[in-house]
């Protein structure tokens, strides 16, 4: 019984290594992708209306490498996201950026506003490869909604692998003024 046990979790350990993507983080020869969104185009879509309202803008801290000691470093897979709480009003989401430890703006996610529907959530995913950010990379995002409206739920889960050890975090945005 104990041989079955190990047999199959040597079956599901190898079965996930496998899966895995272990690119070089070599930030002067790596190939940067872009980021990835679930849900756009479906509930995440091009405002027809931004609204003349008071925006609100949102820090939110991430991690795209963790330190483990001074020589071993994670490189971590993030996901912001943006939560739409309110059951009957959208949301505008203006804009998404992406800054690295020294604040430096890395990216800028959207081109223009967009609304995202009650009780949705749309994903923005930054591949585990993509290390750019450093150990105190963050990311802005500005909304607005009707007077009224449930302020959104916006956070960050990172998740990295590192030989057989798997890290997770989860941080939540705070409000910031300009």
């Amino acid at each position: 019984m104990r041989r079955r046990v190990v047999a199959v979790a040597f079956v599901v350990v190898a079965a996930s290594i496998s899966g895995c993507d272990f690119r070089a983080a070599d930030s002067s020869t790596a190939d940067w992708p872009e980021a990835t969104f679930d849900g756009k185009g479906e509930f995440f879509n091009l405002a027809d209306d931004t609204g003349d309202g008071p925006t609100q803008l949102v820090y939110v801290p991430v991690y795209s490498r963790l330190l483990l000691s001074k020589e071993s470093v994670s490189e971590m897979a993030i996901s912001l996201s943006i939560r739409n709480t309110d059951p009957g009003m959208s949301l505008i989401v203006h804009e998404i950026e992406y800054f690295d430890t020294a604040g430096k703006r890395l990216s800028e996610y959207l081109e223009s506003a967009y609304e995202l529907d009650p009780m949705t959530t749309v994903t923005l995913t930054l591949p585990q490869w993509d290390t750019r950010g450093g150990s105190g990379a963050n990311f802005l995002v500005r909304w607005s909604g009707e007077p009224g409206i449930n302020a959104p739920i916006i956070e960050a889960v990172m998740a990295g692998t590192r030989g057989n050890q798997s890290f997770s975090l989860i941080r939540a945005g705070q409000d910031i003024d300009e």
